[in-house]
């Protein structure tokens, strides 16, 4: 259905193959400037001097330690141990 006395406005429509270089020439002009942009001043920074000691070396490892000689101490009787009669460090091997 078609209204007669009113005219639709004469816009010319861009297809594919239209829009495509005109996106394409809007993007390359925005592109082209004239000046390029100032550079960044220069940071202002501290300068140290190096210092000169000695450093020990330190190396840490997560694990486990496990003796090299196992000592049992094992009753001669049948019974509870109601008394120790001799201090740690105080039993010498081979005796």
């Amino acid at each position: 259905m078609m209204l007669v006395g009113i005219k639709a406005p004469m816009i010319p429509m861009l297809g594919r193959m239209g829009l495509i270089p005109f996106a394409t020439a809007i993007v390359a002009l925005s592109a082209c400037s004239s000046k390029a942009p100032p550079p960044p001043p220069t940071p202002q920074v501290s300068v140290a001097l190096p210092l000169q000691r000695d450093v020990v070396d330190w190396d840490e490892y997560v694990g486990r330690f496990e003796a090299i000689q196992d000592v049992q101490l094992l009753p001669r009787v049948s019974g509870t141990i109601d008394r120790i009669f001799f201090c740690q460090r105080s039993a010498r091997a081979g005796r």
